[in-house]
């Protein structure tokens, strides 16, 4: 018995450690995300200030790139989000100690 509370014990401890190690990755995704659709406030903000310097087709080309990155950032938010989804649904005799 002390063998089998000892192995439940481990596993709440695994499933806490990667549950944390999810949260921090998607906290980081979710930053990155924000900080993405900030750049594209300011680019497009450029874009239509007619007094600006920059030409309009290399800010066109930034927004572009910004979001293609944006796009790239919001599915990597969601995926982790899934994973912390599976993991809360797995529970902590989802996890295998080897």
């Amino acid at each position: 018995i002390g063998f089998i509370q000892e192995g439940k014990a481990e596993q709440a401890k695994l499933f806490e450690q990667q549950k944390s190690d999810i949260e921090s990755r998607l906290k980081a995704a979710q930053e990155f995300t924000s900080l993405l659709k900030l750049k594209m406030t300011a680019l497009q903000q450029e874009f239509y200030n007619f007094s600006n310097t920059t030409s309009r087709e290399l800010i066109q080309k930034e927004i572009s790139e910004t979001y293609q990155k944006l796009q790239a950032a919001a599915a990597e938010e969601e995926r982790i989000k899934g994973e912390l989804g599976k993991h809360l649904d797995a529970g902590p005799s989802g996890i295998q100690i080897k």
